[in-house]
């Protein structure tokens, strides 16, 4: 029967020492073999080795009731120490002899807490191997993870790819919808009239020839000098405008040329004229016709001369600016009238650019009210209304001498006072026309009721006319306001209003 017993102690979750490797007397491992717990807690307690040669005289065990039992002789038992920098105590190095005394433990001692610090070396690489094995299986599920976020961002990424190539394909489609309202760099239109003003918009775009643009007011003139200008190569430069006829005529040549400090009582300072403010663009001269003759001197040096003098200056400036000139007038008839100046007309005459009247170009009404309606949304920020067809075909059969200015105020007039989502007949506050309504021939008997408006001598009769009719009208119709108001041929806005101002609301 052998006499020696050793075992390797260790702390465990819950503090108590538990034996991870025993070897005893029979020659195998125990790890259930028994122990003095009593000297092993006091050596992991205390972190000093205890060291015995006779367990049963020594004072410090004489307590031990495991030192009587197990017959134990002799004790070596040397703390493990974890690693630095913490170094605490992690368990024991254990040794005993039981009925015989182990009279070399005392000279064994270092080689006892040698092999203890081999233990701890030998514990610390399992703890730290274990810690890489959990790493590896945490990088291992993180790896799965990953994977699948991969593929669901792959998903993610394919369904976004698949929107982004059906925005494409809308925002095609939007394009092609909005190059079949739009003409020419912004301009609405695509009737036969607007596409010869394009072709020939194109051909002088490039050119710094003067340039004259005709029609009616409303008609755009000054869109279409924009048009020129922005397709151009002066593109990038400023382009500025001067309205001839809004300007007093004694301010119109510092307007132009600009101005010299103390060139005239409220000149304060040097100004700069549109001309030199223009450098390098366009300089929109509208309703030239209306310049006054002693202008339409000093306009024709500087289209010659390309060069301005301010207001009060002795130095010319060089400038570098196209000019554009806009008139509703006929100004050849002008010349002969001898109220405009032949050298000027023809100065400014090289290139016409005729806009056409709205009602030339029917065809571009529809898009033009989709283009206002949209404008309109985006400007007040609210919701886009749209047009009934009877509404539309009301629009189209206008002649609308106020041209497409005046179209824009009739919708945005409706689009402002209309209640619902989409504009009717009754929302259009429509001028007159100066025409027969369609299907009334001339002569005709009116309907009843609709004898036209009340004549009187001043605008106090005219309104107590106009309240008797429109009694008349809803008495007639069991004051049914909507039949009144057809019945003497008032838009229903503008019947509701006269509701309003008479009181019968």
């Amino acid at each position: 029967m052998r006499l020696l017993f050793y075992f390797v102690l260790l702390v465990g979750d819950l503090g108590e020492l538990e034996a991870r490797t025993a070897r005893t007397g029979s020659g195998g491992d125990d790890p259930h073999a028994a122990f003095s717990r009593s000297v092993a807690e006091r050596v992991v307690e205390g972190g000093e080795p205890v060291v015995t040669i006779s367990a049963r005289d020594d004072e410090r065990l004489a307590q031990a009731v495991s030192i009587h039992q197990l017959m134990i002789q002799s004790i070596a038992c040397v703390p493990i120490r974890g690693a630095p920098p913490v170094g605490r105590t992690i368990g024991a190095l254990y040794v005993e002899t039981r009925l015989r005394p182990g009279i070399r433990f005392k000279d064994e001692l270092p080689t006892l807490q040698a092999f203890a610090d081999q233990v701890a070396i030998a514990i610390e690489n399992a703890r730290l191997l274990a810690e890489n094995y959990a790493r590896a299986d945490d990088l291992a599920r993180a790896n799965v993870a990953l994977a699948g976020a991969r593929d669901e961002l792959a998903r993610m990424l394919g369904k976004r790819t698949e929107q982004l190539v059906e925005a494409r394909r809308d925002l095609r489609q939007v394009r092609a919808e909005l190059r079949g309202h739009f003409g020419y760099a912004g301009l609405v239109g695509t009737s036969a009239a607007m596409r010869r003003l394009y072709a020939l918009m194109d051909r002088v775009k490039d050119t710094d020839v003067a340039l004259l643009v005709t029609g009616e007011s409303g008609t755009g003139k000054e869109m279409v000098a924009r048009a020129v200008h922005q397709a151009g190569p002066r593109g990038k430069k400023p382009f500025l405008g001067v309205n001839c006829g809004a300007i007093p005529a004694n301010l119109l040549e510092s307007e132009l040329f600009g101005s010299m400090k103390g060139a005239f009582t409220d000149a304060d300072r040097d100004r700069r004229g549109v001309f030199q403010e223009a450098e390098g663009g366009t300089l929109l001269l509208d309703e030239i016709g209306e310049m006054p003759q002693k202008m339409q001197i000093g306009l024709l040096r500087v289209l010659q001369e390309k060069q301005v003098r301010p207001l009060g200056g002795t130095v010319e400036e060089p400038v570098d600016v196209r000019v554009i000139a806009a008139t509703h007038c006929d100004l050849e008839q002008m010349v002969t009238e001898g109220t405009f100046r032949q050298d000027l007309y023809y100065r400014l005459h090289v290139i016409e650019l005729r806009v056409p009247p709205l009602r030339e170009r029917v065809e571009d009404i529809p898009p033009l009210v989709d283009h206002f309606l949209t404008l309109l949304a985006a400007r007040y920020r609210r919701d886009r209304k749209s047009v009934s067809r009877d509404a539309l075909r009301r629009l189209c059969a206008l002649p609308w001498p106020g041209n497409v200015r005046q179209l824009e105020h009739v919708l945005l007039n409706a689009w402002l006072m209309g209640e619902g989502k989409e504009i009717g007949i009754d929302d259009l506050e429509l001028p007159a026309t100066g025409r027969a309504e369609p299907g009334r021939a001339e002569g005709a008997r009116p309907r009843r009721g609709a004898s036209g408006p009340p004549r009187a001598e001043n605008k106090a009769e005219y309104k107590a006319a106009e309240r008797d009719r429109i009694l008349a009208a809803l008495g007639a119709c069991n004051w049914n306001r909507a039949k009144a108001a057809e019945m003497i041929g008032v838009p229903r806005r503008t019947f509701y209003r006269r509701l309003k101002e008479f009181g019968l609301l």
